[in-house]
């Protein structure tokens, strides 16, 4: 704000001191709601005067000027339509702006007796903060620049007086600082001169002076302006603007007005300098015009999207204290804004989860950082979902938080599908382990007959030893996919834990097309395997290695055909041990290869299902070449080029090879005991058993096998688990009772790694499962 002094003999300008903010009276009997007004204010340069009446608010607009008045209608002795009528015949009071805020006198008449007892703006309650503080700072800004163009316009009249007073004095000085005024750089001023017809009677206004702004406006020079018409000049606007004019000249008060002249939006003050001339001063409030414009379009396309959406929307400021909620909550959780006012919204939490929400909320705003939770809310009809939260900092400029925004998403079904899918999962699994544990039994005889066939049929007799070849390569084949099915399930549970030693890549190797060379031998394929140059070792679990090279040469055995070529190198690379394997089969299509390491993808998806196998060993595969921290990756040029599967090892450190030593595992016989119930089962392992040289006596339940033992003395016990009436785990514990010196192996269908932990913590001396294989157990026993 500026005012004009005069100091020897010249005007200056003299920037006054920083006003003090503006007032805003909240008047409402209610003094929680006028506590409500304050904390939605406190945001802006204002301050909030109380008043709990209309006497109240009367004494205190005698005492103070304010910027707006937010009034309650419904109050006692005098309600707001009185007040606001008492307020507006003030001579002072006239032009303050009246907000009225209710909840009761809503209707559209109500409405109009508001505006026509002064108010300027009607507020429903529940008040939505951001709009309200969005009015008060619009009618804030209209208070202070009203204050600007009064103290412009007192400057004016206090010049326009010294200029008078001192005429005598010094004319041109006086002139001089007339001038300045008059040029005032924010304002465009006219002077207008009243024109008279014989009567006395006002027919027109004649323009007497303009300042550089009013010019430049208008597009005229001064010559051209002074001394004409207002009809002349501007007819669409003549009619107005005299009415206006006389209108000041009548009363001796100024007025002021908006209007728009070229694409500007104006507010303009006219006051009376003479007994026939007029000063119309217009102050430019376009962009104003166009921010209040912006604020309110903003603010309605807010909460139009906010009460679209699915989702509960929510404002808090930057202490946490929810300002606002979008629709969605209210009518979801039967509430209103009053009771969600402070803490409120802890109400509709979850008692045992509110603590937990609230520090985890708390850490992330004294952070600054994005919050995520979820938890439950209680609806309106008592009963409670869950939902996914999020809120997200709002800052200025300077990357301070000023507010923050939130939403509530219902996660409630999502969620409610993930603990079905995870129950399902589980039955999936123990689905598997039953499954498997019910095929190795009959699974158990076939393979065994198989063996002990083998060493019976003579060397000259090629047809049944073909069969009795074919019946053990095809067992073995069922067993290895029932091991994959199991091996599916652990992984995916995180369930498989490796046991690391220092392993050979060259080994590994060997024995995987040892496990393959049937199937090899089978289909005529040429295998070439290609050597390091010097031991390669990786730590890791050598067993799951096998498998890991055992699954890629069966792959590519099954899609090779007849004669093909297979070829297997290894070789260091960059600190690794590389494994490949290439064939010169189908190839894999560039559509399937980034998913040939999925869970069930096959290459061949005809309905024949000519290759086999059930997808699983490739992702089986991969999963246990990562768990080594190793990589696997899959090549081909496409369809009938063929396919190379390559894997990657971190190598071992440098040991220094175990000196060779003796083996002495001998073919010592053994008394063996075999205890199972399915007697195909325990008949087939014990003729095994005596094929290769040991004694071998069975039982077929719990009860028998310790009879017995009474009058025996086994070596070992093959002591099948699942046992009816007394398990093995029982019968175990009842032959140590006894003194048993036997070694007692755990004999199962079921293989995962509790089963194996849980025989181990029985006492059991080693773990077979079903089918058992023989080179195990013959190590076994020949270690024993």
């Amino acid at each position: 704000m500026e005012q004009v002094s005069v100091k020897g003999g010249l005007a200056e300008l003299q920037r006054s001191p920083t006003p003090s903010r503006a007032k805003i009276l909240a008047v409402d009997d209610q003094p929680a709601r006028l506590l409500s007004y304050e904390a939605i204010l406190g945001d802006l340069a204002v301050e909030v005067v109380r008043a709990l009446s209309g006497r109240e608010a009367l004494a205190q607009l005698l005492k103070h000027d304010f910027a707006a008045i937010l009034l309650d209608v419904s109050m006692p002795e005098m309600d707001g339509f009185e007040l606001a009528r008492v307020i507006r015949a003030h001579p002072r009071l006239e032009r303050t702006p009246i907000v009225f805020i209710t909840g009761v006198h809503v209707s559209d008449l109500d409405q109009l007796k508001g505006y026509e007892a002064g108010a300027i703006d009607y507020i429903s309650i529940p008040v939505v903060p951001e709009i309200l503080r969005s009015k008060v700072a619009i009618l804030v800004e209209l208070y202070q620049r009203r204050r600007e163009l009064q103290a412009v316009n007192e400057a004016l009249q206090q010049a326009r007086s010294q200029l008078e007073s001192e005429q005598t004095q010094a004319p041109v000085q006086r002139a001089a600082r007339m001038r300045a005024v008059f040029e005032h750089p924010a304002l465009f001023t006219l002077i207008l001169e009243a024109e008279r017809d014989a009567a006395g009677n006002i027919i027109d206004w004649v323009y007497r002076d303009a300042n550089a702004n009013a010019l430049a406006l208008t597009g005229a020079t001064r010559e051209s302006l002074l001394g004409r018409r207002v009809s002349e000049t501007v007819p669409d606007r003549a009619q107005r603007l005299s009415a206006v004019c006389r209108s000041v000249l009548s009363q001796g008060e100024p007025t002021i007005y908006e209007s728009s002249l070229e694409g500007h939006e104006f507010s303009i003050t006219v006051y009376p300098i003479a007994a026939d001339a007029v000063v119309s001063t217009a102050l430019d409030i376009t962009e104003r015009k166009r921010a209040e414009m912006a604020l309110r379009q903003s603010e309605e396309r807010f909460r139009e999207l906010a009460n679209s959406i699915d989702q509960f929307a929510w404002t808090c400021d930057s202490a946490g204290r929810v300002s606002w909620y979008n629709q969605r909550w209210y009518d979801y959780t039967g509430t209103t804004s009053q009771e969600m006012l402070g803490e409120g919204w802890k109400s509709v939490h979850h008692p045992a989860h509110v603590d937990r929400v609230v520090e985890h909320l708390e850490r992330c705003l004294a952070a600054g950082k994005e919050w995520e939770d979820t938890y439950p809310l209680r609806g309106r009809d008592g009963r409670y979902r869950w939902f996914l939260s999020r809120a997200v900092p709002i800052r200025d400029e300077h990357g301070r938080v000023q507010r923050w925004f939130g939403t509530n998403t219902d996660v409630t079904d999502s969620r409610q599908l993930q603990l079905a899918l995870e129950q399902a999962d589980r039955r999936k699994n123990e689905f598997l382990a039953m499954l498997a544990h019910e095929l190795r039994n009959p699974l158990t005889p076939i393979c065994n007959a198989a063996a002990a066939l083998l060493q019976l049929i003579p060397p000259d007799a090629s047809q049944q030893r073909l069969l009795a070849g074919m019946v053990r390569r095809q067992g073995s084949q069922l067993a290895r996919l029932i091991d994959d099915l199991l091996d599916v399930a652990r992984i995916t549970q995180g369930r498989i834990d490796l046991k690391i030693e220092r392993v050979s890549i060259l080994s590994c190797i060997e024995a995987a097309i040892e496990m393959v060379e049937p199937l090899v031998r089978e289909k005529q394929h040429q295998l070439i395997v290609t050597q390091s140059l010097k031991p390669l070792h990786v730590s890791g679990d050598r067993v799951r290695l096998v498998q890991c090279v055992a699954n890629l040469l069966i792959n590519a055995a099954k899609y090779t055909n007849p004669e093909g070529e297979i070829r297997v190198r290894h070789y260091e690379e960059a600190s690794q041990a590389v494994i490949e394997v290439t064939d010169t089969g189908v190839g894999i299509s560039a559509e399937l290869l980034p998913q040939i390491f999925d869970l069930f993808v096959q290459g061949d998806q005809a309905l024949d299902r000519s290759q086999g196998g059930l997808g699983v060993g490739l992702a089986i595969c991969k999963q246990l070449i990562e768990m080594h921290q190793g990589s696997i990756e899959a090549r081909s040029e496409g369809v009938g080029h063929g396919a190379t599967f390559v894997v990657r090892l971190p190598l071992a450190r440098a040991a220094r090879e175990p000196s060779p030593g003796t083996d002495d595992s001998g073919g010592c016989a053994r008394r063996v005991l075999v205890v199972d119930d399915n007697r195909d089962a325990a008949d087939s392992l014990a003729v095994l058993l005596r094929l290769e040289g040991h004694e071998a006596a069975v039982a077929y339940s719990g009860e028998s096998a310790l009879e017995v033992l009474a009058h025996a003395d086994p070596d070992f016990v093959l002591l099948d688990i699942g046992l009816p009436g007394m398990d093995g785990y029982e019968v175990g514990r009842r032959m140590r009772s006894a003194g048993a010196r036997a070694c007692i192996i755990a004999l199962t269908g079921y293989g995962q790694q509790e089963d194996r932990q849980r025989s181990a913590d029985a006492g059991f001396a080693a773990h077979l499962v079903k089918p058992v294989d023989i080179d195990v157990l013959k190590a076994l026993l020949s270690a024993g």
